[in-house]
Order: structure tokens, then sequence, then C-alpha cells
């Protein structure tokens, strides 16, 4: 099985745009949902953010993953319309799908709703079964607790840093403009798993320190 993961973007932020890499640090969206594909799951997998690379037309795969704000909402379901014009299943999910599921499945095959944690998994098996559902549904009831770690190997170059860490998720603030609390609720997630993902990332800054204190 061959899956793709999709992350367009605006005029602005593409990798083409008036931003510069200094201004692009690496995404976790795309890299946490591939570390949740099923292990049983023998899947090859590709990730194309439009912020650091150009997505190319003549994508080969079985399934298409779009990750989508309102922002670039117009632009994802082009892309979504396109793929499925080619007879590739399509999946879109992110805050705009979330806040607009009924839109967004007039342009896929697959809307997700909500965080997809637990849902992903389970699209993909259904995928697999042949048995996918139109909507998948998240609720916020979650827990963050025993997170894997986000797939960094499939990131390609572009970046001013890979290292991202998600150390929070969620906000309770009142801020009229944000569409965070309408798509996700308002309760605040700490990140469980904040030190063993720093651990993993800067696993060599306690031998580093020691041999500066050495040469001091």
């Amino acid at each position: 099985m061959r899956i793709v993961f999709l992350a367009p973007s605006g005029a602005m932020h593409r990798y083409n745009g008036n931003f510069g890499k200094v201004l692009h640090y690496a995404p976790l969206t795309l890299t946490t949902l591939a570390s949740l594909i099923p292990a049983e799951i023998d899947a090859e997998v590709e990730i194309f953010d439009e912020s650091s690379e150009k997505i190319p037309l003549n994508i080969k795969a079985d399934l298409i993953v779009i990750t989508c704000i309102t922002g670039t909402a117009q632009r994802c379901y082009a892309y979504s319309d396109y793929f499925r014009s080619r007879g590739i299943k399509t999946v879109l999910g992110g805050v705009h799908p979330s806040l607009m599921p009924d839109e967004a499945l007039k342009h896929a095959d697959v809307v997700m709703t909500g965080f997809s944690e637990f849902t992903f998994p389970q699209m993909i098996m259904d995928f697999k079964l042949k048995q996918l559902k139109r909507l998948y549904v998240q609720g916020n009831d979650f827990s963050m607790a025993g997170k894997p770690l986000p797939r960094r190997d499939l990131l390609k170059k572009g970046y001013i840093t890979k290292n991202t860490i998600e150390a929070v998720r969620g906000c309770s603030l009142p801020c009229t403009f944000c569409a965070y609390p309408a798509a996700f609720g308002k309760k605040r997630r700490d990140q469980n798993g904040i030190c063993k993902t720093w651990e993993y990332r800067y696993r060599n800054i306690k031998t580093l320190c020691r041999l500066y204190e050495f040469r001091k």
C-alpha cells in the first residue's frame, strides 16, 4: 500500500513564496499521522509539504491524505478533486474540514474531524479491508499519553529545523478570531511524552555538556 501525505500552502508560505527558508519550520501534523499507521500495514509512505517543495501532479498512490486549514481550503479541494479524477482515494482533515465537514465531503472520499489520533489508524485499517466510511469523527475526550514519535525521517530539506516538538495542545483563551476552540474544544492537554521526545531528539546533549565542562 502506498500512502502519500500532502500539506498544501498559501501563496506567501509556499516554497517559492515571500517567506524564506528561515521562516519554515517542520510541521508535525503529517509526520504524526504517518507514525499512527498500524504496524501490521505494509505501507510505503511519502510526505509533500508545499512550504518546502512543489507538490507533483504525477503522484502514484493508493491513498492521499491532505491536511487543510481555511486559508488553504480551496487549494486543498483542487488537489483532492484532481487526484480523485485519477482514481486515487483522498482523505481531508484539519481545522477547516472539522468545521465544515459537509463542504469537505464534496471534494474527498473521506473526511476526518478532530485530532484523529484514534480514528486515523482505524481509517487505514478500513481502507485495507475496503470498508471505508465517508466520515470519521473523533471527540475531544482523549489522552495524549503513549503518543508515538513523529516520522521526521519522512521530511525533506527546506526547513530552518526539523526538530519541532509539541509541548502543549489546545488553548483555553477566549480569542474571538481563532477557529481552534470551535474545531477542537478549549481543553488544554500537556504532552506527557515531551521528555521522551527531547531525550530522543537531543540524546547527545548531556554528552556535549559534559565535554564542555571538561574543556572549561
